[in-house]
């Protein structure tokens, strides 16, 4: 099971490196655009997350079915909606990432140590 995962991880690895966006210039044959879907890391829509709770709520599908067809891991589906229940409204995504105003401070106070 372990070597599974670490199997997969280094594909997912590799089809980073392989296809990243300024490097990819050639066309791809469906083979590889499928595989691309697959592993790429996604970011989940509004719309994508109304439906994954919506199908909870129906209990038509599982999770794992859910998460299959939307890209994501079955613990992210469990954690959307978990937030739902616990919240009574949808779950909101945080944009990712350091907010500059920390990045600046940083700066300016490594500059005038320089000026010192």
């Amino acid at each position: 099971m372990k070597l599974n995962k670490v199997i997969v991880k280094n594909i997912k690895f590799l089809i980073k490196k392989l296809f990243h966006p300024h490097k990819l210039a050639v066309r791809l044959s469906k083979f590889w655009i499928n595989m691309l879907k697959k592993y790429k890391h996604s970011v989940l829509t509004d719309d994508q997350i109304k439906w994954i709770v919506k199908q909870k709520i129906e209990g038509k599908l599982k999770n794992e079915e859910i998460a299959a067809v939307q890209g994501i891991s079955v613990r992210r589906v469990q954690q959307i909606y978990s937030l739902y229940k616990k919240n009574g409204s949808l779950p909101v995504l945080k944009k990712a990432g350091r907010h500059k105003h920390y990045r600046r401070r940083k700066e300016s106070y490594y500059r005038s140590l320089w000026t010192i």
